[in-house]
């Protein structure tokens, strides 16, 4: 998920036709960049990948814990805990910041604001995925509610129901053309429509992408889901999504928590893994979110 961001990051915001011209000419290398007057060292992250270290250590430390999850953002955009500045965010999202500026309030986190249904809560959620590993009912409420922290939409907490059930069914070892069937067969009739809409498309018949390309939560997991099946590897995937312009950090880091789990962090080329900041850190957060460890055998060090 972390290469992915890093990947995507520079390009965010182009129109697809100037990221199409740069990789004309230049592969997808790991470097330094600049927005404006702002320097960005090599392997620089942003808010995706900040948010999901404040979770995976959460769980982690406090397994599942709304207020410290909630906290933990709070620290990130008030302060830059989990980020390559360390003093300071990056990229924090309007939704985001408006639910962070405020006291967390558990009787108003009912899934009802249409006007939160941004990605900012699908891009930092894979840990729950990993954590939850098989068991469906806790992915699906453990999912809606961390989502609901800072988008409390209905569809943008499914959008992450789906992602994190789909990195489940991946390390269970399920086929990927059977994914989604599954998640249909597990869910049912509770899948809210919109959602259902995305499960049913045919994605290996799709040459030339053309559905919304946009920071909707939907829109973000659509893209993700079609580069995963129509990918040959874990850099093609993040490719095709790059190359979509608009939101590619958050594009290619949903889509590289999904393909990353599925082709393995060893299908990722040392020239991209090593080189994210803080590597070996988000490396070892996921080892012990797959292991299920907690704060009775393992203290998360500082960054």
């Amino acid at each position: 998920m972390a290469v992915g961001d890093v990947l995507g990051t520079p390009f965010e915001f182009w129109k697809k036709e100037n990221v199409a011209q740069y990789l004309r000419d230049d592969k997808l290398v790991i470097k330094d960049f600049s927005y404006g007057d702002v320097g960005f060292p090599a392997g620089f992250y942003s808010d995706d990948t900040a948010t999901m270290i404040c979770l995976a250590e959460s769980l982690i430390e406090k397994d599942f814990n709304i207020d410290d999850q909630f906290e933990r953002y709070r620290q990130w955009y008030q302060n830059g805990h989990a980020t390559p500045f360390k003093d300071r965010c990056y990229g924090i999202g309007q939704q985001t910041l408006k639910s962070l500026a405020k006291k967390i309030d558990l009787n108003k986190m009912d899934g009802t604001d249409v006007t939160a249904g941004g990605n900012g809560c699908l891009m930092r959620c894979a840990p729950i995925g990993l954590y939850y590993r098989g068991n469906y009912k806790d992915i699906k409420e453990k999912s809606l509610l961390s989502s609901y922290l800072t988008h409390n939409y209905n569809i943008a907490g499914w959008a992450c129901v789906v992602l994190n059930s789909i990195i489940s069914l991946v390390a269970e070892g399920t086929p990927r053309n059977n994914i989604l069937p599954e998640i249909q067969s597990i869910f049912g009739n509770t899948l809210p429509n919109e959602i259902q809409d995305v499960l049913d498309i045919n994605y290996i018949s799709i040459n030339n992408y053309e559905y919304p390309v946009s920071g909707y939560s939907v829109d973000t997991l659509r893209i993700a889901i079609w580069a995963w099946l129509t990918s040959k590897n874990y850099i093609d995937g993040i490719t095709k999504v790059i190359l979509l312009g608009n939101d590619t950090d958050t594009f290619a880091a949903v889509t590289g928590a999904i393909a990353g789990c599925y082709y393995g962090y060893d299908s990722i080329a040392r020239e991209y893994a090593e080189k994210v900041i803080n590597n070996d850190y988000i490396v070892n957060l996921a080892e012990k979110i797959y292991n299920k460890q907690n704060a009775n055998n393992f203290n998360v060090p500082s960054l």
